[in-house]
């Protein structure tokens, strides 16, 4: 007997969170914009909404992904 994957909708829904609000721009849409990778785009979310959710944790999450991008930019080299 085979199991059943459960299909994922196409369009969730994703709550509108509060600490996005009050941005002309969403970082979302931003990242997507600008064709902004992974890391980038986490460095934009987690600066973007510090002063409002996180705090200096989002801070520090900051920093860890842009620590990723300059480690993957030395490799690089």
């Amino acid at each position: 007997m085979s199991k059943s994957i459960p299909s994922i909708p196409v369009n969730p829904v994703v709550p509108d969170p509060c600490h996005y609000r009050k941005m002309p721009v969403e970082p979302w849409d931003f990242i997507q914009q600008n064709k902004l990778d992974f890391f980038e785009g986490n460095v934009v979310k987690y600066i973007c909404r510090w002063k409002s959710k996180g705090g200096v944790t989002d801070l520090r999450k900051a920093i860890t992904y842009i620590e990723k991008i300059i480690e993957g930019e030395n490799n690089n080299e």
